[in-house]
């Protein structure tokens, strides 16, 4: 997930002579952010369950100081918080809405046609603003509901009735930050046109696997100075046809992962709008993209490409068959990122609102927000993944989290000489 442009904060210097401008992504490192990002959050989730009408654009910033910042921060967020539509049964009450589901008014669409239908052939196809909610009580007259509420029904989808719903545990500061200061240099990296690594030590095989993975991802990999340098990229960038975002960052992503790269070094060069900007990886970038530390050298990332691609043919030709059980795959999602560090799932899986990672080899974290499968290229059946990624699921307890409407909202009144003293100490 990469941030749009206008909430990307960065700082570009370019030097003279020099079409290239160094391109600096903001970084969250200050521990005293931490105090600030906590109060956010709590900010935040005192709205789960109200609708979106409700929630003030500009509260983030009282917290956090800059708008881009801010508006990173509620991207951020939107992984672990989400606008739905509030079901039948929460606005009308389970009785009601068994009543209403009877005479198939499942959702708000139902309650429009019914109120169409009527007004049709009551009321020549026209109400007046004033007799609006004497028509709705005609309506809703049978199922003894107010005619606000059958109001409220019809409206139930609108973009600003919409209620905020929070998927698991309120996240904590540290894996905020983690997911903020990952996505500032993804913006960058899924813009890239070339990146190039130095200082590599890699043997043979290494260097036909980079060969191999890049090739597969529509890339490039040349080697030069014995093997020590690769120069990733883009075998589209110089033709017409449309371009698959993200594929450079993803062979770098993998590279860091699944290679034993410590040491290196390197640039990324990348188009932000139409300017030319270099991003160097530095020792603090490296580790981000890692996660922290430099994983152990893993299998070839020929035989992890090849492991992938074969059990995400076998899925698909599963849900061709109609045996995928309400299973949905998507091949190399985003990491997932929080403040225990960095982790490249090759398939998620997903079944309505629960979703299991997928990775062959590389590090398999111990604590991590959602159930994980870690394949190994001889286990990859395509109905034992999912038969255990049901497993998985089944054992979770409910990850959605949906506050009764209707909520009176928690009025927090903050103390600024407390926030400021947290701030101070952390």
């Amino acid at each position: 997930m990469a941030f749009r442009l206008e909430d990307f904060k960065k700082v570009a210097r370019k030097s003279a002579g020099s079409s290239t401008a160094a391109i600096y992504p903001h970084q969250i490192k200050d521990r005293k952010m931490h105090a600030r990002i906590d109060m956010a959050i709590r900010s935040y989730d005192n709205l789960v369950g109200r609708p979106r009408k409700e929630m003030d654009a500009g509260a983030m910033v009282y917290f956090l100081g800059d708008h881009r910042v801010a508006r990173g921060i509620v991207a951020c967020l939107g992984q672990q918080y989400r606008y739905e539509t509030l079901p039948v049964s929460k606005a009308a009450g389970a009785e009601t809405a068994r009543q209403l589901a009877l005479d198939g008014m499942l959702a708000p669409a139902d309650f429009r046609s019914k109120a169409y239908e009527y007004v049709n052939a009551t009321r020549n196809g026209w109400v007046s603003e004033a007799s609006r909610m004497d028509c709705y009580g005609e309506i809703a007259a049978p199922y003894r509901i107010a005619p606000e509420t059958w109001d409220a029904l019809m409206h139930l989808d609108a973009e600003e009735n919409q209620v905020l719903v929070r998927v698991g545990d309120m996240p904590a500061p540290a894996d905020i930050v983690a997911q903020y200061n990952y996505h500032s240099l993804d913006t960058v990296l899924r813009r890239a046109t070339k990146v190039v690594l130095q200082d590599l030590a890699l043997a043979n095989p290494e260097v036909a696997d980079i060969r191999a993975l890049a090739s597969a991802y529509g890339c490039r990999a040349a080697f030069s100075a014995g093997n020590s340098t690769v120069t990733l990229t883009d075998l589209e960038m110089s033709s017409l046809l449309p371009r698959r975002a993200g594929r450079l960052a993803r062979c770098l992503m993998l590279i860091l992962h699944c290679l034993n790269t410590t040491g290196m070094s390197g640039y990324c060069e990348a188009l932000i709008g139409a300017r030319k900007v270099r991003l160097i990886l530095s020792i603090d970038i490296l580790q981000t993209l890692r996660g922290g530390a430099a994983s152990a050298a893993a299998a070839g990332l020929k035989a992890r490409y090849a492991a992938v691609s074969a059990l995400h043919k076998d899925l698909l030709k599963l849900r061709a068959k109609g045996e995928a059980n309400g299973w949905r795959y998507k091949r190399d999602p985003d990491p997932v990122v929080t403040g225990g560090g960095l982790w490249l799932p090759d398939i998620m899986l997903s079944h309505g609102k629960k979703q299991v990672a997928v990775a062959f080899g590389g590090r398999h974290p111990e604590l991590w927000p959602m159930p994980m499968l870690r394949l190994s290229a001889d286990n990859a059946d395509a109905a034992d993944v999912l038969s255990r990624a049901a497993e998985l699921i089944m054992t979770q307890r409910p990850a959605l989290t949906v506050v009764e409407m209707p909520v009176v909202p928690v009025q927090q009144e903050f103390d600024w000489d407390e926030f400021d003293s947290l701030a101070v100490a952390a």
